[in-house]
């Protein structure tokens, strides 16, 4: 079942392209910069606890889940056009994490099979998946389901995808210099809500289901 159209002020209506989702997505990180800005830096915090002797890995995990659901329900606010503070992040994300923990084992899972099986199915599964979590969270999905949406609304979006992908690697490009760094940086902060400006598009432009028309009461047997 396809997720009702949400609508929203800083998706595009028409797909303007990997390059011209750039305006979309700075508009929503600038929304809510100062708690996009807090996001980053504790999720960097999160992936540092992975160094702590023995429980380290588990610390890093469990606190990058939490980050990771904060930092999508920002962006799902920002691209709607709604303010959210760093505290009403976080207060939302409880609930999700231990159906975001499997998705993420889900995900995981089914790259590193495609992987295995001559790589060439990775790169046809690896863009579908790429909506998985803005569909958990949005929708308040488990994991198995927002595995399925995701892959049924990037169908015919791939491309879309490795657009973006496209970009990010195009962004980090000056990082070779040691001036060019900066620039890297706030390109790709400020590109960091381009995948859920495409869900949101696709949200938009995905048709509604058809409604099903009643069954027709049998009639009696004479």
């Amino acid at each position: 079942v396809r997720p009702a159209v949400r609508s929203g002020p800083a998706a595009p209506q028409t797909w303007p392209g990997a390059f011209g989702v750039y305006k979309f997505s700075k508009a929503a990180m600038l929304l809510n910069l100062g708690t996009f800005i807090g996001l980053a830096l504790i999720n960097m915090l999160a992936s540092s606890t992975q160094n702590i002797p023995k429980a380290g890995e588990i610390v890093s995990l469990v606190a990058t889940t939490f980050a990771t659901a904060a930092f999508t329900v920002a962006l799902l606010a920002s691209i709607r056009g709604k303010k959210v503070s760093l505290n009403d992040s976080f207060s939302k994300t409880p609930k999700f994490f231990f159906n975001l923990f499997l998705l993420n084992i889900l995900v995981g899972l089914a790259l590193v099979l495609s992987l295995i099986l001559f790589i060439i199915p990775f790169f046809f599964l690896a863009p579908r998946l790429a909506l998985a979590t803005y569909f958990l969270i949005d929708k308040d999905m488990n994991a198995i389901d927002a595995f399925k949406a995701s892959l049924d609304a990037t169908k015919g979006n791939s491309g879309k995808v490795w657009g973006i992908i496209g970009v990010f690697v195009l962004m980090a490009l000056p990082v070779i210099t040691i001036v060019g760094i900066p620039v890297s940086i706030y390109l790709i902060f400020m590109y960091s809500a381009s995948t859920v400006v495409l869900y949101e598009f696709i949200l938009k432009t995905s048709p509604a289901p058809a409604a099903v028309a009643p069954a027709a009461p049998a009639l009696p047997v004479v």
